[in-house]
């Protein structure tokens, strides 16, 4: 979507780049509707989406079962949230 090598340097559009929210990024990057197409990746999209950057101040710590599902969907070999992203870098 964006397709630039080049960082924004105005305020306004900076603050548009500076996002850690799973949902947004997949939007900037342009990969909403290529990820709707593969049904495992979505599952695993879904298990991973609910995490934000906020959480690692939140005083609740994850169970490890809880722990363990997030990780497991990030790193599945083909259809694991990094493996799909790694396709389009």
């Amino acid at each position: 979507m964006l397709d630039t090598p080049d960082y924004p340097e105005k305020p306004a559009l900076k603050s548009a780049f500076m996002v850690h929210r799973i949902d947004q990024l997949l939007f900037l990057a342009g990969l909403r509707e290529k990820l709707n197409k593969n049904e495992e990746v979505v599952a695993n999209w879904s298990v991973v989406l609910p995490w934000g950057p906020e959480l690692r101040y939140e005083p609740r710590s994850l169970a490890r079962s809880e722990a363990l599902n997030i990780l497991n969907a990030i790193r599945k070999p083909v259809t694991g949230v990094f493996s799909w992203i790694k396709k389009y870098w």
